[in-house]
């Protein structure tokens, strides 16, 4: 029966001996059935084991110690380093006979990986909806202003004024409308949608993900080259995921670029 459950089980008797042991737990440990079965010293195991173990000395210790203390009830998580990365729940309570005499331990193991990447990813996603919901609030708070900078410069440009004059007010009207551009772009980014196909101008999209990365590539001296074929044809499909796929792929190129030298060129 215990060789046909999904648990690991270990049955250690008080002098320190292993009774028992399935083929799940040396699965799950990474381990020869042999190493783990039987007759083996459970100390002598656990100084092999905790070289696979995250922490391998502070999850011998505990073992150590459970071994000197039979009665101790026990419920944790162990993360094993190798031959695989996994996360193992273990509950571990003593064993008694008939007269209520003590016997030996029973430790449970069960994968959890799966579990926790679940919880892991949840959580992530959790914070990118807050990210999203503070980038939104920013962004609007950001537009009032950049309306009001936008509109005064309107007005200037209708006045006659001195050459240089005029070249800083068309160079602040330009930053305004690029920083409202920004802007509605990140609005459109935090705004939660459902993916929704419809008709795309793919070169609108890809320079709206490059808006999100100008000023990293500046500080990171990558220049950007646009090649854009001014006849494409639209597309269908979700802007906001398309987006995402341009943003990732210039991400892996930043990446790429940084990790071999200290300036290149995106096209």
């Amino acid at each position: 029966i215990l060789d046909s459950v999904h648990d690991g089980v270990w049955l250690i008797g008080t002098d320190g001996v292993v009774q028992f042991a399935n083929h799940r737990l040396a699965h799950l440990l990474g381990a020869d059935l042999r190493e783990v079965h039987a007759g083996v010293a459970h100390g002598a195991v656990v100084e092999q084991l905790k070289r696979q173990f995250r922490d391998g000395e502070k999850v011998a210790a505990r073992w150590h110690y459970l071994n000197a203390h039979m009665e101790e009830v026990c419920w944790d998580e162990l993360e094993l380093a190798h031959p695989r990365r996994r996360v193992l729940e273990r509950f571990v309570r003593p064993v008694y006979d008939q007269e209520e005499h003590l016997v030996g331990r029973l430790e449970i193991y069960r994968d959890i990986t799966s579990q926790r990447l679940l919880e892991r990813k949840i959580l992530q996603r959790e914070k990118l909806a807050a990210l999203g919901q503070l980038l939104s609030g920013i962004a609007h708070e950001l537009n009032n202003p950049l309306t009001a900078v936008g509109g005064y410069a309107q007005l200037l440009r209708r006045h006659a004024l001195p050459d240089p004059a005029q070249q800083q007010v068309e160079r602040l009207a330009q930053e305004a409308e690029r920083a409202g551009r920004i802007v509605k772009n990140l609005l459109l980014f935090a705004r939660p949608a459902k993916p929704e196909r419809q008709r795309l101008d793919v070169n609108d999209i890809l320079e709206r993900a490059l808006s999100f990365r100008a000023y990293e590539l500046n500080v990171e001296n990558i220049a950007l080259v646009r090649h854009y074929a001014p006849d494409l044809p639209p597309v269908y499909g979700d802007s906001h995921q398309l987006q995402q796929v341009f943003i990732n792929l210039l991400l892996n190129a930043e990446q790429a670029i940084r990790n071999v030298r200290d300036r290149g060129t995106i096209t």
